[in-house]
């Protein structure tokens, strides 16, 4: 029942884009050659994902053919060029009225092409859920998909007109429409044999909720971007990258991790977890895994504060306002670093068990020591009045520390030199989180970095305050 719904359910949203063709198509036509031109054209839509689903279910038999991933992809790129379609909707409507114009003929062939290029997609969803063995369709399957196609021809027939309209006038739909698109095309590509043997080889189990992540995360994007509190123009699209980016990070983190859990043996040596990051992997562990992502915060970092500093350091008390939304923007990173983390090593390796205070400890001196970038690269802002010159610097900073942070990490007389460098405490945190000294060494070095580089750029930001500015 449920395989039944689903099948019905997607028929619908993919079905979505084709009601919008086909309610332009017909919208000049009188209304008897109107609602003929409907009934022909989604009648059509039925047979030729009927036949689509024959044909494709025989290809699962083909394993070299690997015909869930280029579904997959393939589902993609029509999500993709629904959500372009969807911002770019005069051009389509002016074809719409151009194929009316020319009669019934030209109207009934404008929306054979619609459902031609846009069946693929229905079926390559509705395979994703009636073929989960890869094999071609039974009767049963064949009967269940015939039943879940055909339930949503009235549908389909009835709301041509009302659902074009709706996605017109609240443009979230097509967004929440997308994030589900999303969702079965990553479920498709992971369902392909080789990559389940190569996840199940490594311990990784995170791959639904993978699939299910990257759906929210598209659904977020038409949220946010229709969000009238979200910060507009280029600031807006670079912190959706920089978010983008983050997750993605700690979905390969958690990928490298799975490998280690397995013990692999490299050179001779029998690799672990513990070995390499210091920490053992499960849900509570996982706050050390924002650490583990310095060099991927650090630099988004850099990047969101050059992008802020062009619009707020030119404005009366903009440097307060700079560190402010770059601050909300790096805690931003961090929860979405630890979110990802905690979900993935949970899923994979279970909760663990909190240890407090010194998980709560960690969590707090790794922003902290976050912060003191932050406050660098808002100083650097403020001295810098080229945005792509800032970043630049910022990213300098970035790797210079990190590679006196090595030298330190091997070297024998360098430990005074590590005593002022942020990095050096973050790599070395797992370890030294149980130490007093250790973690009073942290805090102070974090906040001397912070209150000079605050102070300073404070001070050159009213200096280069325009007169009069307001």
């Amino acid at each position: 029942m449920w395989d039944f719904v689903q099948i019905t359910l997607i028929n619908l949203i993919v079905s979505c884009d084709n009601l919008g063709v086909i309610a332009l198509a017909t919208r000049a036509l009188p209304v008897k050659q109107a609602v003929q031109a409907r009934r022909i054209g989604i009648g059509l839509s039925v047979l030729l994902k009927l036949l689509f689903v024959l044909v494709i279910g025989f290809l699962f038999e083909i394993p070299w053919l690997h015909i869930r991933i280029i579904g997959g992809v393939l589902l993609l790129y029509v999500t993709f060029n629904m959500l372009r379609h969807s911002e770019t909707g005069t051009a389509r409507k002016n074809n719409g009225r151009k194929n009316a114009d020319d009669g019934f003929i030209a109207v009934i062939v404008s929306i054979i092409a619609a459902d031609v290029s846009m069946s693929l997609d229905n079926v390559l969803a509705v395979l994703s859920i009636v073929a989960e063995d890869a094999t071609a369709l039974g009767m049963r399957e064949m009967l269940l998909v015939s039943a879940g196609l055909l339930t949503g021809v009235p549908i389909l027939l009835w709301f041509s007109g009302t659902v074009s309209r709706l996605m017109e006038r609240y443009s979230i739909m097509t967004y929440l429409f997308a994030g589900y698109l999303v969702y079965l095309s990553f479920k498709m590509i992971f369902g392909d044999p080789t990559l389940v043997y190569f996840f199940r080889q490594i311990n990784f189990a995170f791959a639904t909720p993978t699939a299910v992540l990257f759906g929210i995360m598209t659904a977020a994007y038409g949220l946010c971007k229709g969000s009238p509190s979200a910060p507009p123009g280029k600031s807006r699209s670079g912190l959706l990258l920089l978010c983008f980016l983050v997750v993605i990070h700690a979905l390969i983190s958690l990928v490298g991790i799975s490998y280690l859990s397995t013990s692999p043996v490299e050179d001779g040596v029998t690799l672990g977890v513990e070995m390499v990051y210091s920490f053992a992997p499960n849900g509570a562990n996982a706050i050390y895994a924002v650490g583990e992502a310095f060099d991927l915060l650090a630099p988004c970092t850099a990047v969101y504060v050059g992008i802020m500093a062009q619009r707020h350091l030119n404005r009366t008390g903009g440097y307060g306002r700079l560190l402010k939304k770059s601050a909300a923007g790096m805690i931003l990173f961090v929860l979405l670093q630890l979110a990802v983390s905690s979900l993935g090593f949970t899923y994979t390796f279970g909760f663990g068990s909190i240890v407090f205070p010194q998980h709560f400890l960690a969590l707090i001196l790794q922003i902290l020591l976050l912060g003191t970038y932050l406050s660098v690269f808002c100083m650097t802002a403020a001295f810098v009045q080229n945005r792509f010159a800032c970043i630049a610097l910022g990213m300098v900073y970035v790797f210079a520390e990190h590679i006196l942070t090595e030298i330190c990490l091997f070297g024998v007389h360098s430990n005074f030199l590590a005593g002022f460098l942020p990095s050096y405490y973050i790599f070395t945190l797992p370890e030294n989180i149980s130490s007093c000294i250790f973690l009073a060494r942290t805090l102070l070095i974090s906040l001397l970095i912070i209150t000079a580089s605050t102070a300073a750029g404070s001070f050159r930001s009213q200096k280069r305050q325009p007169k009069g500015s307001h």
